[in-house]
């Protein structure tokens, strides 16, 4: 067990400079990182320290290229139990792994990158962020006798109900810039819109002060101006410097996060918003509501998680996630009767 190497990690990477290569601005980097840190919290690495299992002895992460901080928490609980880290990724893009990798070289752990496919069929464990297109690659690539945990596509919506939610809201779409499989895709409000549309712009304005959007892609650009195309003929936009929010009637839903570019959804009540995600239900994932006792509700609607506005990017620890006992499956569970 190197759960104190753990610790020494996490407050090695605390006091680093911040990441370089996130595609975030420097503030959001730093934003995103501490919040990551945070969950790795000692009284939660002390209960996954409980967690009986027996650690695999080598395992890949293979990360995607949204959120930087994904592969951590994983890295975390993997080195903690004494696995033999190896994270894959994408071709070109480092991500946070030479900082990971060279602050776990310090503390003696066993933390190593590199942007090889072929790494992925050499170890009994795969740990898969990505698309649905690279979790089939990924499937037919490992050895056969491997564990693969795979987190394909999914993507969360919010659930608003009371004006003062809109500032924490906002705090969930800044971070990461609204990229990743918890961020805030759609967002479902009965409240009036207008009044709705204005006090999530200011929110939304005083987080690209605080935290700027970071850099957008080629083709995060098309897709934002394609959305921004449709809300204009079928609903209506609001634009500022550094994000827009796009209304759009249920049909219109698409689960595809853009950079700090939600679509705003005007619904009559609970069960009307659980109604316009079931086209898409197979891949709803975290469900962010300011409602008391809506959360069965949204269970039985198809969400894996649902946790409290503000918090849909900040997961704790110790969770399913996806649904799975991830705690769990990252170890081999044994019995003895002997």
């Amino acid at each position: 067990m190197s759960w104190h190497l753990v610790r020494r990690w996490r407050d090695k990477l605390a006091a680093a400079e911040p990441p370089r290569f996130t595609g975030l601005s420097t503030e959001g980097a730093v934003a995103a990182r501490d919040a990551a840190l945070g969950a790795l919290d000692d009284g939660s690495l002390d209960t996954v320290a409980r967690v009986d299992v027996r650690a695999f002895e080598s395992a890949v992460v293979v990360a995607a290229r949204t959120v930087f901080t994904a592969p951590l928490e994983w890295c975390a609980v993997l080195l903690g139990r004494g696995t033999r880290v190896v994270l894959k990724m994408p071709a070109g893009e480092p991500g946070w792994a030479p900082e990971l990798v060279e602050a776990a070289e310090a503390c003696s752990l066993p933390l190593s990158w590199t942007e090889d496919r072929s790494v992925v069929a050499r170890h009994p464990l795969v740990v898969a962020m990505g698309s649905d297109a690279t979790i089939a690659e990924i499937r037919a690539t490992a050895r056969a006798d491997a564990r693969v945990l795979a987190h394909g596509h999914k993507f969360s919506v919010c659930w608003v109900t009371k004006p003062e939610s809109w500032r924490a809201l906002a705090q969930d779409l800044a971070l990461y810039d609204t990229r990743g499989c918890m961020s805030p895709v759609v967002i479902l409000t009965p409240l009036p819109l207008e009044e709705a549309l204005d006090d999530l712009s200011v929110a939304m304005a005083r987080l690209q002060e605080r935290y700027p959007r970071g850099a957008i892609a080629p083709m995060e650009g098309a897709a934002i101006r394609a959305r921004s195309a449709l809300a204009r003929t079928v609903g209506q936009e609001r634009t500022g410097f550094g994000w827009a929010i796009h209304v759009v009637p249920t049909e219109h839903i698409e689960p595809t996060p853009l950079p700090r570019t939600p679509t705003l959804v005007s619904v009559a009540n609970l069960a009307e918003a659980i109604a316009a995600l079931e086209p898409h239900v197979g891949s709803l994932g975290t469900v962010g509501t300011d409602e008391a006792g809506s959360a069965e509700r949204w269970l039985d609607g198809g969400a894996c998680r649902v946790c409290s506005v503000g918090k849909m990017q900040r997961p704790p620890l110790v969770r399913m996630h996806d649904g799975q006992p991830w705690l769990v499956t990252t170890g081999r569970a044994v019995w003895s009767e002997v």
